[in-house]
């Protein structure tokens, strides 16, 4: 038999394969790391993104008292926008100075739950009269509506204030 004789083949000198594979590892690791840090900037960027959405449809009302002060009096909530309606808004006394001085009615449909009124559909611009009667004469101050509203299937609660003024007093001479 005749033998061959094979050539040495020489490595140059150069990374092992267990510093290559370690070099790898880094690397993947550290791109892992920069696509979760990615996907939390882009979870937050989308949720300050809904936060700006919602504030920019939330509805806003304006307030005032109108009637006879002690006698037929109530608060006129106008719908000021920002969409054409709202499917309905529930009318809730959260607070009054000084505290329980008010009940509400509702206007339309007659004397309802004290401290309650539901409304059905508003459209931009109308105005919603809800009676207001005094539990006490000395009842004044800062009467706080909540506003649960709603359009489609999205909610809000927004906060209406309105001032109501005593009643004067003559006292004796």
């Amino acid at each position: 038999m005749i033998e061959v004789e094979r050539p040495i083949v020489r490595v140059a000198d150069g990374p092992s394969l267990s510093s290559v594979a370690l070099a790898a590892l880094i690397v993947s690791i550290v791109a892992g790391i920069v696509a979760a840090l990615s996907a939390l900037y882009a979870r937050r960027v989308a949720v300050v993104e809904e936060e700006r959405r919602v504030d920019e449809t939330r509805p806003r009302f304006d307030s005032e008292h109108d009637g006879d002060l002690g006698g037929d009096e109530r608060v006129l909530i106008t719908y000021t926008g920002p969409e054409e309606a709202l499917d309905s808004i529930r009318l809730i006394v959260r607070s009054t100075a000084p505290s329980d001085a008010f009940g509400l009615y509702d206007v339309g449909a007659g004397a309802t739950a004290v401290g309650e009124v539901t409304v059905g559909t508003v459209l931009l611009g109308q105005t919603v009269p809800v009676k207001i009667t005094r539990l006490s004469d000395d009842s004044h101050g800062t009467l706080r509506l909540e506003a649960q509203c709603q359009r489609h299937k999205r909610r809000w609660s927004v906060l209406i204030e309105c001032e109501i003024p005593g009643i004067p007093r003559i006292h004796g001479f």
